[in-house]
Order: C-alpha cells, then sequence, then structure tokens
C-alpha cells in the first residue's frame, strides 16, 4: 500500500496480486482517521507501483471533486461513500 497526504486528507493506493503481471488496484480516502470513501476496482495493471499509483490518483481526483470548494464539479467514477453525512 501507498500512503499521501493530500489536502488535510490521508490516501491510501492498494495493490493486489490477481496473477501473473495483473495487479488489482483500488483506492481508500481518509481525514482524521474516519473513512470517507472507498474505491470499487480501478482497474487491473501490469505492475504492484503502477496499480498503487493508480489509487493514490482515484483517491485524489475523488478529493478534488467532493471535498475542495470551487476545484471541481461530479465524483470520482466507481466509487462507495463511507459517510451518512451526505449533504451536510
Amino acid at each position: 500500500m501507498a500512503t499521501q497526504q493530500y489536502y488535510g486528507h490521508t490516501v491510501e493506493g492498494t495493490a493486489v496480486f490477481v496473477g501473473e503481471e495483473q495487479w488489482r488496484a483500488t483506492a481508500r480516502v481518509t481525514q482524521g482517521g474516519a473513512a470517507l470513501v472507498q474505491s470499487c476496482e480501478i482497474g487491473i495493471f501490469r505492475t504492484r507501483e503502477r496499480a498503487m499509483a493508480e489509487g493514490l490518483a482515484w483517491g485524489k481526483r475523488w478529493i478534488d471533486c467532493n471535498q475542495c470548494p470551487g476545484a471541481g464539479v461530479g465524483q470520482a467514477d466507481g466509487h462507495a461513500v463511507l459517510s451518512d453525512a451526505e449533504g451536510a
């Protein structure tokens, strides 16, 4: 797992080995220890490093679109929001 701090959030990019030269990428975004979003499968990549990097990129896009005022409209694809505070 690769972890980066981004605009006060922790972004985790995870790679899970699924077969020869196949790594499944997922991501999670947390803030203050609370999970805000967990991605569905982002894709399958040939290397562990690429899968983790794609997970980090997905998490940063989600933050840009959903948490930074005026930074974007809409949501990153393939996510499951873990908070009940929608619209708050």
